[in-house]
């Protein structure tokens, strides 16, 4: 005869547990995510993208010769990347380590020298994208920022 004196966790225990666990995990999802989010990019402890509003540069180009001044008043500009366009495409071209500091100038001889920034004698320059460092030394573009009339 088989018994039916079995033991085990009634339904609405099991139902309270699993929905506990549930909430269990997204509480730390959610603490986890918030955490991630408010680590972003920060320039002066303030998110970098408002580092880049404040930006003042002044560029000059002049055949392959470009002259870059950094007009504003806090905000140091690391280097530069050349938007080129070659044929139907747009190709960026970054610059070596520029490091102008606000109220410095620094002028590249010429762009197309690859020790530089090696954009191509062919290709029409589009655009230029100023690049910053964050508080940790990693680079961020200010593409917000991109300087087309020069």
């Amino acid at each position: 005869m088989v018994s039916k004196n079995k033991k085990g966790v009634s339904p609405v225990i099991a139902t309270v547990l699993l929905i506990s666990i549930a909430v269990i995990i997204v509480i730390i999802i959610f603490i986890w995510a918030t955490t991630t989010i408010r680590e972003g990019q920060l320039k002066f402890g303030s998110p970098i993208k408002n580092s880049c509003g404040d930006l003042n540069i002044e560029l000059s180009l002049s055949g392959n010769s470009l002259d870059i001044i950094n007009k504003g008043s806090r905000i140091p500009l690391h280097t530069i990347s050349i938007k080129v366009k070659e044929g139907s495409s747009t190709i960026p071209y970054e610059c070596d380590s520029l490091d102008v500091s606000p109220g410095q100038t620094a002028n590249i001889n010429d762009i197309t020298d690859i020790a530089s920034c090696g954009v191509p004698s062919e290709g029409e320059v589009s655009g230029i994208v100023p690049i910053i460092k964050d508080d940790n030394g990693e680079k961020y573009y200010c593409d917000d920022e991109e300087i087309t009339d020069f």
